[in-house]
């Protein structure tokens, strides 16, 4: 029987990694990877512009009317104070579409820019001025055509309809194809021929003449066939033949298969940002579509909107975990897990759940994967009864995916009461599919402890619960575990990591870099790495980043440590480390990014191997 189930776990982990390395080969093809860094790099924008929806009707949403039924306007101060954020919001979010474009045609030169010869370099500018060009010839009409009794044109919403989320799939297009029609110009010398005598930097300009003429001319050929032979623009065009598919996507039927697809992805390993690139423009449409009904009056209704979807699928982290650390906390017995449980508790809150995914394990552990999956499927339901049921709103605002669930969904929802009550459903459902789960893991581990722990260590196999018990109702025993403890604690002879060797001791400052999806994790490690070499003959300086703006931080570093969940950056950092002198690289498995998180020794240890390794890549090329 044993056997049998060794044999199917083993079985689930060769198909887990046969899908895990097709499904890497696609996400790390410059496509993917731009578009997901693209999207985490114009986050702050769409944060940032729906606050402005926020101040607008924080008041109203308490009650307070500053317009009567028929739209009269009884405060004029509260009216003008309104007229202004959405002006704000207007002109932030209503070029959105605008700032895609920038950003993917950014983070495309900076990926292919390795693909020429030194002395000839892309002006990373240049290409992004030239993808708006693109971008404008695709989007914007010879007319506009207002109302038979119009005078006046309302140019925010001309500018929003041009430039903002309706231009998504536009961006993605220019901003994808831009930079490889410059690429194909420098690889191939197609320029104009200056003699030498004229200084470089007029030669560097000739060479953005015919990459920048043959872009006006391709693209606005395009753009006016459109216009010519359909009447519409290339962004009407894509956009509304999209729009079977983005009305799909709005069905309840897409919202809760979803989420069955986004935790089986992590189940077997693979994180879920992948996805990105297919649905990313679904949450900037849904908050854009919800802010247009809140405001004409109407319920928002469009759950794609974060914070809501991050709630529905995502409390907590992929699996809806967020009841996890509490259950290991108050009802396991396991060392093991107890020692994780509490390391997750605080993070989870944030939705990261690495230490849960990688500790627990839920990543290809067959017991795991029924919760893993039920939990979100459930919360994805209960969150449509909310909205179709009780008249709740979908999210207007979309706010940080790390603030907790709690908060977020009443602000986004404008603080209806309904709002306030929905995430603790979501954390009760949580708690009730996790608990029988995680505590068939915990019967597991507890047993295996038993029979490889050292019959000389004393260890606290209780529970959170009986350990309450015993502190209020029983403090003789108590005080003698807690003794016994202290005692065992003062005995251990802590082994020093291994002296540095004098050469080392020499460098300066170590810079070492973390990279993980979302910086969450990251900022864990980090964290330890710079309170393990605290006090060490070595300074080391350790920092967090996402993958989506790793590159800004990887010229200084030394060191990079990307974390399981990241492997997609892998193959490009190993590329920097290859061109770059002192640039070491350590690729972590799930177990040994949270035992490094977890424990400073064994951080330290795994750093100062790197730090050997960088003096020998070094002195290698001296």
């Amino acid at each position: 029987m044993e056997k049998e189930k060794t044999l199917k776990t083993s079985k689930l982990k060769e198909f887990g990694q046969k899908t895990l390395d097709f499904i890497n080969k696609i996400t790390s093809t410059s496509f993917v990877t731009t578009l997901m860094e693209s999207f985490i790099l114009i986050m702050p924008i769409i944060i940032t512009s729906t606050v402005f929806i926020l101040a607008a009707e924080l008041a109203p949403s308490f009650g307070y009317k500053w317009k009567d039924a028929d739209g009269n306007i009884l405060n004029q101060g509260y009216a003008t104070f309104s007229d202004f954020c959405y002006r704000m919001y207007n002109l932030s979010y209503g070029i959105l579409g605008l700032a895609l474009v920038i950003a993917i045609s950014y983070k495309l030169t900076e990926k292919i820019s390795p693909k020429l010869q030194a002395d000839r370099k892309m002006n990373v500018i240049i290409i992004c001025i030239s993808s708006v060009l693109a971008y404008m010839l695709f989007s914007v009409p010879n007319l506009w055509s207002v109302g038979a009794e119009e005078t006046q044109t309302n140019v925010l919403w001309i500018i929003s309809a041009i430039f903002g989320v309706k231009g998504l799939f536009i961006s993605m297009l220019t901003g994808m194809s831009v930079p490889w029609l410059f690429l194909l110009f420098f690889k191939y010398n197609i320029t104009i021929r200056l003699s030498k005598q004229v200084p470089q930097s007029i030669s560097q300009s000739f060479l953005n003449i015919f990459p920048i003429l043959f872009t006006i001319i391709i693209y606005g050929l395009l753009g006016w066939v459109f216009i010519e032979f359909t009447d519409n623009t290339m962004l009407d065009a894509v956009f509304k033949a999209l729009t079977p598919l983005l009305e799909g996507a709005k069905s309840y039927w897409f919202f809760t298969l979803w989420s069955i697809v986004i935790s089986f992805t992590w189940f077997v390993g693979i994180h879920p940002n992948v996805w990105y690139g297919v649905t990313g423009s679904l949450g900037p449409l849904a908050v854009a579509e919800n802010v247009a009904a809140f405001e004409a009056g109407e319920q928002a209704v469009n759950w794609n909107a974060d914070p809501f979807a991050t709630g529905a699928y995502n409390m907590g982290g992929s699996g809806a975990q967020i009841a996890v650390p509490f259950i290991i906390i108050l009802f396991c017995k396991s060392k093991q897990l107890k020692s994780i449980g509490m390391v997750a508790v605080v993070p989870i809150l944030f939705q990261v759940n690495e230490p849960i995914l990688f500790g627990l394990p839920t990543i290809l552990n067959p017991i795991m994967l029924i919760p893993m999956i039920a939990a979100p499927l459930l919360n994805s339901i209960i969150g449509i009864i909310f909205i179709l049921g009780f008249g709740m709103n979908a999210s207007i605002i979309q706010l940080p995916w790390s603030m907790p669930i709690v908060i977020s969904i009443p602000i986004s929802s404008q603080f209806q009461a309904s709002s306030f009550i929905l995430p603790w459903v979501w954390f009760g459902v949580s708690f009730a599919v996790w608990m029988p789960f995680v505590l068939i893991q915990d019967k597991i581990n507890y047993k295996k402890e038993l029979l490889v722990n050292d019959p000389n260590e004393f260890v606290d196999y209780r529970n959170g619960v009986q350990y309450i018990k015993d502190a209020m109702f029983n403090r003789a025993k108590h005080l003698e575990i807690k003794n016994l403890k202290a005692a065992q604690k003062a005995e251990e002879v802590v082994q020093e990591t291994p002296v540095i060797k004098s050469t080392l001791s020499k460098l300066e400052t170590i810079e070492a870099l973390v990279v993980c999806i979302g910086a969450g994790t990251s900022a864990m490690l980090a964290e330890t790495i710079n309170q393990a070499f605290k006090d060490s003959e070595v300074s080391v300086n350790a920092k967090a980043c996402s993958v989506g703006n790793y590159s800004e931080f990887i010229g200084n570093t030394n060191i990079c440590i990307i974390s399981p969940q990241a492997q997609t950056v892998q193959k490009a950092i190993d590329s920097l480390a290859l061109n770059k002198t002192d640039l070491v690289v350590l690729q972590t498995k799930g177990p040994e990014f949270l035992e490094m998180i977890q424990s400073k020794k064994i951080t330290k240890t795994k750093i100062i191997e790197k730090i050997e390794e960088l003096r020998r890549k070094v002195s290698a090329k001296v």
